[in-house]
């Protein structure tokens, strides 16, 4: 395994992927959530999916309380994570008795935009976007997911076609590469990192570049030859290939990342106390029963532990290093 700390970074220009589309909903099946939906880009048979929030309970209504609003970065895209994300927030709507309304990011930093001005109460960040500065002032971490496979810490995996002949990220000279998101750990920062190491720039590297903006897509269009390798975060890939298995057989691992800390579920410092415990209860019941672990399973979670000392201690390094590189204008500050 690679270290993520090397002593040079180079900034790279966002390319947009050149295919997109945009999800069309219901005029119902939005709700109260309003809001830009992700953009899909890539392979061409993505399953249409509901997203809609779940009916606030009736003593909810009788009583006035006003929506929770959970913001979801695009980690998943709607297509492969969306009914897993719209289940979570049905069976939170029911266990706490309010409406909770999801609300899925075009990118990582909308999601911190609207974290950092007070219009989520609640958000399920990236571990890469939860080192932005802003979000150690206005929120709290409140749990953080056991991921399928891994449970408090994930992998960036460089992922090619399974026959491609290379044996290592120096083999990918010339090769089109997709990135996810240029807040993701995994699926940006990691591969960057590897390629300054060698002391080149995605630029200079790839003969191609481009950004899906959720993991789940960047393995679409790796399986389908749309591009020739992706960097992406370990948990996806792994409900990915139990999801879409004919797809998988058409991508292998070519280089695993160190061990990084799984991404939080944060909320808003000003929220009152009680709201937060109710929440935190309210996760980890979910997590305790059988119709739960099969909601978590399609986001891929398996449940959930207490921010440690252990965890804070990996998320702090990752907050010394993202300084230093955006010290050294190295990464988008």
């Amino acid at each position: 395994m690679v270290s993520l700390d090397h002593s040079e970074f180079i900034s790279v220009p966002e390319t947009d992927v050149s295919h997109c589309w945009t999800p069309k909903l219901g005029p119902g099946a939005c709700g109260l959530m309003v809001a830009a939906l992700l953009l899909g880009c890539g392979s061409q048979d993505y399953r249409a999916v509901s997203f809609r929030p779940a009916e606030a309970p009736p003593q909810a209504t009788a009583h006035g309380l006003q929506p929770l609003r959970v913001g979801l970065a695009p980690i998943l895209s709607l297509q492969g994570g969306g009914e897993g994300l719209a289940a979570l927030c049905m069976d939170l709507t029911r266990r706490l008795g309010r409406p909770v309304v999801p609300l899925l990011g075009s990118d990582y930093r909308e999601i911190n935009d609207m974290l950092g001005l007070g219009q989520l109460d609640v958000g399920i960040v990236c571990a890469g976007a939860y080192t932005d500065p802003r979000l150690d002032k206005v929120c709290d971490p409140l749990l953080v997911p056991l991921l399928m496979g891994t449970g408090s810490t994930y992998q960036s995996y460089i992922v090619v076609r399974d026959q491609d002949p290379a044996q290592r990220l120096e083999d990918l000279r010339n090769a089109s590469f997709v990135f996810t998101d240029s807040l993701s750990l995994t699926g940006y920062i990691y591969p960057v990192s590897r390629l300054c190491g060698l002391g080149r720039t995605p630029g200079s590297f790839f003969s191609r570049t481009s950004f899906s903006h959720s993991h789940d897509r960047s393995l679409a269009m790796v399986a389908d030859g749309g591009v020739g390798a992706a960097a992406v975060d370990s948990s996806v890939y792994k409900v990915w290939r139990a999801q879409r298995p004919d797809e998988a057989q058409q991508v292998r691992i070519l280089e695993r990342s160190e061990p990084f800390p799984s991404p939080p579920i944060v909320v808003q410092s000003t929220l009152p106390p009680a709201e937060k415990a109710a929440l935190r209860q309210a996760f980890l019941d979910l997590a305790g029963t059988a119709e739960g672990k099969v909601i978590l399973a399609k986001i891929g979670w398996t449940g959930f532990q207490e921010p440690d000392a252990p965890w804070r201690d990996r998320m702090d390094h990752l907050r010394r290093l993202f300084r230093k590189l955006r010290a050294q204008n190295c990464l988008a500050s």
